[in-house]
């Protein structure tokens, strides 16, 4: 017991002597603790990273499976750049048997019932690209070839959040005819909860993929190898499309 109250009697002092220091010098003090503040955020902000992308595994069916692509030139680095609309038709040509080629490109999509506009981060996305990906609409359809046709009549997907928050899970959504972008347009499903690709996006349109598009209408190229392809063939058949 002696040793215990000399032991408590001396952290006391401690604390009472870092108290006195602190006082005393109160600007180091604060950018003491800024340092330790920011040293800790950065710390938290690696574990999450870590969770996120090396401890989790990408929240589809058989990831092993999926691929991406792009062009690389003199002035890119590593980074890879995204493909154009007549190159990602392209593409599905050359892995037809291969690979399932589907692709996306981010925008952001304001959504309104007449008034009460808002404004969402989103992304338009090929007609097949929740099949590659391995996910399916909690209601409704998925898009359709049909749907991503120059001309074809406008829809929309909606996020849970969206059809949550904004439509208070109203059953009778799908259907419904609301406005995108100020154009009329019909909403066809609504994704499970939690999902949001490939950020945070929280409503999806169809691509309007063309092969007379202009060069610079960029996709990011998704894609599932079939099971028993070698990913080294998917490599292969790029290498040569782009030779010729």
């Amino acid at each position: 017991m002696p040793a215990i109250v000399e032991v408590i009697a001396a952290m006391r002092a401690e604390l009472k002597a870092a108290f006195r220091a602190i006082a005393n010098r109160p600007s180091f003090s604060a950018l003491v603790v800024a340092v330790l503040g920011v040293g800790l955020a950065c710390t938290i902000f690696m574990l999450v990273m870590v969770n996120t992308f090396v401890l989790r595994p990408l929240p589809f069916p058989a990831p092993d499976q999926l691929l991406s692509a792009g062009f690389v030139t003199p002035h890119s680095g590593d980074d890879i750049q995204d493909v154009a609309s007549k190159d990602l038709i392209a593409l599905r040509r050359v892995l037809d048997g291969k690979a399932d080629v589907g692709g996306f490109t981010r925008s952001t999509v304001t959504l309104s019932d007449m008034d009460n506009a808002e404004r969402f981060d989103g992304a338009s996305v090929t007609a097949n690209l929740w099949r590659v990906l391995g996910v399916a609409p909690l209601l409704g359809r998925d898009f359709t070839a049909e749907d991503e046709r120059p001309g074809a009549a406008p829809v929309a997907m909606l996020s849970w959040d969206v059809w949550q928050q904004r439509y208070n899970g109203d059953p009778a959504i799908v259907g419904r005819a609301v406005r995108v972008n100020s154009a009329p347009a019909i909403v066809i499903g609504v994704m499970p909860p939690h999902f949001t690709y490939p950020y945070k996006e929280m409503i999806w349109l169809p691509a309007m993929l063309s092969e007379s598009a202009a060069p610079d209408d960029g996709y990011v190229a998704v894609m599932r190898r079939h099971a028993g392809v070698a990913e080294a063939a998917v490599h292969t058949a790029i290498q040569a499309w782009f030779a010729d």
